[in-house]
């Protein structure tokens, strides 16, 4: 959590006082604080909580494929984690178009995703597909995503996801092949082939996609990491006897001797 608050200073005592509110009274609860200078982006902000960075990947429909892929999905912790994640980050119903609402919330499943409702909402939509129900689901999958990366990643909400770090997280979780063509060539900064009036017969060179030069790329970094699970599997002991079994067997020619000579 982070927060911009005006300061009283008292230049004789040497203090500076600050007026947090309740709200923000948690920043001071482990003893230290961070202080510094707010940034000119920030110039506009009132008083008070900043609220999480805005994430652009969110708004780009462009990408709205790679999130909506199942294999994503699961590496991003599954169904039950994206539920998990809607009762604690939403707080309301998601389906605006009533005035009435229960005060008891639910998760309705509908693809690509899912979302958050309360009981009159999910009674009446439980079996309805729409292009509605699937806009919210997969808006809630992408910021469940998004979330999900910069965790993976370290960082916290404060930070702007970038499209170079969310192909870097599919690499390292083993879904590189959900990337499609466009956002690999943004990802990898290919510029966009021209597109001329005339062609001659001469300039019509094939270009190489984009997502096979990433998957080259990617290779040997797959290939170092399955080496690595390889080496981390625990070596199978093998108990050896002191003495090999059979010397604890009689001699049956020894034996065969014997009965003969009483």
């Amino acid at each position: 959590m982070r927060a911009i608050l005006t300061v009283e200073i008292a230049h004789n005592m040497g203090v500076v006082l600050l007026k947090p509110g309740r709200e923000l009274m948690q920043l001071f609860g482990y003893g230290r604080v961070l202080i510094e200078m707010p940034p000119k982006a920030m110039a506009h902000l009132p008083s008070g909580k900043i609220p999480d960075a805005r994430q652009p990947l969110i708004e780009d429909t462009a990408l709205d494929t790679f999130f909506s892929d199942e294999r994503v999905i699961q590496a991003a912790g599954g169904m039950t984690s994206l539920e998990s994640w809607l009762f604690r980050s939403v707080h309301h119903c998601q389906w605006p178009h009533t005035d009435y609402h229960h005060n008891e919330k639910v998760t309705m499943r509908h693809s690509p995703g899912a979302m958050l409702l309360c009981w009159s909402c999910d009674n009446k939509l439980r079996d309805q597909s729409t292009e509605q129900l699937e806009a919210i689901a997969l808006q809630n999958v992408k910021a469940w995503v998004i979330d999900a990366v910069l965790s993976k990643l370290g960082f916290n909400s404060d930070r702007e996801l970038s499209l170079a770090e969310l192909c870097w997280w599919a690499v390292y979780m083993g879904v590189s092949e959900a990337i499609g063509e466009t956002m690999a060539r943004r990802a990898l900064n290919f510029k966009p082939d021209p597109i001329l009036s005339v062609y001659r017969e001469t300039d019509l060179e094939p270009s190489v996609p984009a997502t096979s030069e990433l998957a080259k790329r990617t290779a040997y970094f797959q290939q170092q990491k399955e080496q690595e699970q390889v080496r981390g599997k625990p070596v199978v002991a093998l108990v050896v006897d002191p003495e090999y079994p059979q010397t604890f067997f009689p001699d049956q020619n020894e034996f065969a001797g014997k009965i003969q000579a009483t």
